[in-house]
């Protein structure tokens, strides 16, 4: 059983591929890179997903704390296109995706979601969404 005056709340960024596998990645603090490429990615996107580049993205995460018994605040994550060919698309609900600059960096807000690959002609492409889940850290002595 779990001490929760011992335990520590943390919460985490998860990101969720939005394919028929439904693969869910939880991302630690620092820098995390989504592409094709298994050599170089952390998160490797099936090679179905054609217009997603070898090397797409990066996520990076910067770490808070909290003490134990304290509420945690939501960790800054940042998504940046590292210079993909087909680009990245914010999907907001009921409007024409958004297109992200590349080499530049944005803020995500739970429950994001990103194309990656082409804003309207949905082959080849794979959105991905960014949740936020809060958990008990066991302190172990």
């Amino acid at each position: 059983m779990i001490d929760k005056n011992r335990a520590k709340k943390k919460i985490i960024w998860v990101v969720q591929i939005l394919d028929n596998k439904g693969t869910e990645y939880p991302l630690d603090a620092g820098k995390t890179k989504i592409g094709r490429y298994p050599k170089v990615n952390d998160i490797v996107i099936d090679a179905q997903f054609g217009r997603v580049s070898r090397e797409h993205c990066s996520l990076t995460v910067k770490e808070t704390s909290a003490k134990a018994g304290d509420e945690p605040s939501i960790p800054d994550c940042l998504y940046k296109d590292i210079g993909s060919a087909n680009g990245s698309y914010k999907i907001l609900s009921g409007q024409r995706p958004r297109e992200l600059t590349k080499g530049r960096s944005y803020p995500l807000e739970d429950g994001n979601i990103i194309r990656l690959g082409h804003p309207e002609n949905i082959e080849g492409t794979v959105d991905i969404r960014f949740v936020t889940r809060k958990f008990l850290e066991t302190l172990i002595e």
